[in-house]
């Protein structure tokens, strides 16, 4: 006997996304490095999603799931391509995001933040895709671990392993500093 899955469609999708839309952009943005890249990335989940819906059971999480999967896909496209030239929107998340900061901000703040920015560009995909679920989306590590269909020991290793490399990072830039 086949079970048929449940999908939210119509309304109900529109309304997810809708809400989700800034969430996804963030976490987008903290995969890609660029608005640009990050805009695409979720346009295409939204695209996707619209056309085949979600599973009404755990919509959100298959949500960030596919928008993870997007941009490892991307990522596996851009390693097969037969020229080592970088793609357009392979720019440096350092400059991008500290432009955000404002301009009168504390120089030593600015500073402290594109070191973080760099260390945060450093990390492997894995890593900063979880990190990014935790920290800027706040889920828990279970729905992490169910929006990536790893076990949540994984989860729990991806982030411990990329908050112990940005802290080496950040620190050893600071040391080199006094040195």
């Amino acid at each position: 006997m086949i079970h048929e899955i449940k999908k939210l469609t119509g309304r109900a999708l529109n309304d997810l996304l809708t809400a989700e839309l800034a969430a996804m952009r963030k976490f987008a943005y903290s995969l890609t490095g660029s608005m640009e890249g990050a805009n695409e990335v979720v346009q295409i989940t939204v695209e996707r999603s619209l056309k085949s819906g979600l599973p009404y059971s755990g919509a959100r999480i298959a949500l960030f799931r596919l928008c993870g999967s997007l941009w490892i896909d991307e990522i596996s496209r851009r390693n097969r391509r037969s020229d080592n030239e970088p793609h357009e929107d392979e720019v440096s998340t350092t400059a991008e995001f500290t432009d955000l900061v404002d301009a009168e901000q504390d120089p030593a703040f600015r500073q402290e933040l594109s070191e973080m920015a760099s260390a945060f560009e450093k990390l492997s995909d894995e890593q900063r895709i979880a990190l990014s679920m935790a920290t800027i989306e706040g889920m828990s590590y279970a729905d992490i671990a169910a929006a990536l269909d790893i076990p949540d020991g994984t989860v729990m290793s991806r982030i411990s392993r990329a908050r112990l490399a940005l802290h080496r990072r950040v620190r050893s830039n600071h040391d080199d500093q006094f040195r």
